[in-house]
């Protein structure tokens, strides 16, 4: 239900929509059944065109007309997805010109390789409805920035700032050597993002009698949606989905943190648990695009190594040089006075300038 209370001396409102036709969050754990039911209700809100929150949007409109009267309002940033939150942003700006409009891009829009043909119209009307308006345009990272950049050409005036995700914690630990060589993966798999091209890298090196015995394979809060190959059963550990506090302590001590991320037809995706990974200054297993912005960061870091996702050779010889280099109990070389820029609370910075230049 709509309600205001206070945080850091901000008044924050929380403004309530439709309870039953609305958009329904998939979670970790989910049983199968409901997962299709969420699924199909996701599908179906997205055809009937009503936004993610239909009913969200109109209450949120008329809260901001009321505090605008109350006290006017110099700024307002609005973040996609979803894409309720820019319309909401549009049509204030529609009646109050003079407000200062950010329109954060956690993602791409229209330019989303995974959205179908009407969803990708939708969002390209937006798009096209949001450039005369909007005043600063920020993103993730540059090359999607330089999307937003080619479709909202024509308006001169947009600043386009890159704000990355990042990790928001303030741990620091002993690094540590497991007795056995730790791997840990966290997160979920789904589509391409599976490990299978991981999986047999390890078979073919056991094949080769190359596979070291003191290993385990942690795999945190992930789908059960793969196979585990018979002669690394001993080896793979599956834990449950727990707290972002409980995931860090795991990330901390594990000897090498693993990321698989696969080529996704589009350039600048990092995913957020790259920066948790980065943020415990352990070496990452990236198994990435070598020509996109994971692969960049982690190389500029030194946070690690990097291989082609397909890569089964690279995998084999980047796996066995990482286990060598915990034998010998190497701590990753970091260029350790990088690692605080990724702090979420050095990212907000950018927008604190960006927000006193319109505000000048």
């Amino acid at each position: 239900s709509p309600s205001m209370e206070t945080c850091l001396g901000a008044n924050v409102y929380r403004e309530s929509g439709n309870k039953i036709v609305r958009n329904r969050r998939q979670k970790v754990g989910d049983p199968k059944l409901i997962h299709k039911l969420k699924s199909v209700n996701n599908i179906l809100i997205g055809k009937m065109a009503l936004g993610d929150f239909p009913g969200w949007k109109k209450n949120c409109l008329k809260r901001l007309d009321r505090i605008h009267a109350e006290k006017p309002i110099d700024l307002i940033l609005s973040s996609f997805a979803p894409e309720d939150a820019h319309e909401i942003a549009l049509a204030f700006k529609k009646k109050n010109q003079d407000v200062k409009w950010i329109a954060d891009m956690r993602d791409e829009m229209s330019l989303n390789p995974f959205y179908n043909g009407q969803r990708k119209a939708k969002l390209q009307r937006l798009e096209k409805e949001i450039e005369p308006y909007v005043d600063a345009v920020s993103s993730v990272s540059l090359p999607i920035l330089d999307g937003f950049k080619s479709l909202m050409n024509k308006n001169q005036n947009i600043d386009f700032i890159e704000v990355r995700n990042g990790f928001d914690h303030e741990r620091s630990e002993v690094y540590n050597f497991n007795e056995e060589f730790t791997m840990l993966y966290a997160g979920t798999f789904y589509a391409e993002r599976k490990p299978t091209e991981f999986f047999k890298a390890l078979v073919e090196l056991d094949q080769e009698g190359k596979l070291p015995q003191d290993i385990q394979i942690q795999l945190l809060g992930t789908h059960l949606n793969f196979k585990i190959p018979a002669v690394l059963k001993d080896k793979i550990k599956v834990l449950p989905s727990m707290s972002n506090e409980e995931c860090l302590s795991y990330m901390f001590k594990a000897d090498c943190n693993l990321l698989l991320h696969p080529p996704m037809g589009v350039k600048g995706v990092f995913t957020g648990k790259l920066f948790e990974y980065l943020s415990t200054m352990k070496p990452v297993f990236g198994m990435v695009d070598l020509d996109d912005v994971a692969a960049d960061l982690i190389h500029e870091l030194n946070g690690g190594v990097c291989v082609d996702f397909y890569d089964v050779e690279g995998i084999k010889r980047s796996f066995l040089t990482l286990y060598k280099q915990w034998q010998q109990k190497e701590k990753q070389a970091y260029k350790e006075e990088l690692v605080p820029t990724l702090h979420r609370k050095t990212q907000t910075k950018i927008v604190e300038a960006q927000i006193e230049k319109l505000l000048a």
